[in-house]
């Protein structure tokens, strides 16, 4: 059909694109170019036929999570499948505190009495059946920056600096009360998510320690 012969020509563009310029995709803080989306399925009022997104993590999943000061050091392999997270505190999302929209307030359920540097969240989910030729969907709201990782690799730094994150680490800049209700779409590449377990985790960071506070939410499609 057309539509299916646009989603052939636009997915070999999506292709090229992320073979010279994977980073543009998967660290770009610019959301998704609309032509990408409909392309993918992931608008299905402007290809005819087109199916919705399979729904891999919703936005209400129980995280796993850890809050931490800026003193305060994680082991090196804590987005790794095999980490053991048993003593984490759990929570659904959207997850976050000191804003009123949050399932999950995650300074109070850690008993902290100071405002946290960063949070890191941890989901693991199964997937039996999946395209693994096409690009995963990642729908990201955070405040203020955020790194994520599937299975183990990185594949987005949203508002964060370039090279290797610490506890000092902070967000290249504070989010406003408008953005920080804003969803950002980015795109995984194909052959990361594999058939079975899967984990994905994310760390939430803060532009100062002083801010009020923080906000993460992220959905996964294919």
């Amino acid at each position: 059909t057309p539509a299916e012969e646009i989603r052939s020509m636009l997915k070999l563009s999506l292709a090229s694109h992320m073979a010279l310029r994977p980073s543009f995709f998967a660290r770009s803080s610019v959301p998704l170019p609309a032509s990408y989306l409909k392309l993918l399925k992931w608008n299905s009022t402007t290809i005819d036929g087109a199916d919705e997104p399979r729904v891999l993590i919703p936005v209400a999943a129980k995280w796993r999570f850890l809050v931490l000061g800026e003193h305060e050091a994680i082991p090196v392999d804590w987005f790794d499948l095999s980490f053991e997270d048993e003593g984490w505190l759990a929570g659904s999302g959207s997850l976050g505190f000191g804003d009123e929209d949050l399932a999950t307030d995650v300074r109070k359920a850690a008993g902290k009495p100071s405002l946290p540097a960063s949070v890191c969240f941890r989901h693991k989910f199964r997937v039996e059946e999946f395209d693994a030729d096409q690009a995963l969907l990642l729908r990201l709201r955070c405040d203020d920056g955020a790194v994520v990782y599937l299975n183990g690799r990185e594949v987005l730094r949203q508002n964060l600096p370039r090279g290797i994150l610490t506890p000092k680490t902070r967000a290249s800049r504070a989010v406003s009360s408008l953005e920080e209700r804003e969803i950002h779409d980015f795109l995984v590449p194909p052959g990361i998510l594999v058939k079975g377990e899967n984990l994905l985790a994310t760390q939430a960071f803060q532009h100062t320690t002083a801010s009020s506070d923080l906000v993460f939410s992220l959905t996964l499609h294919n």
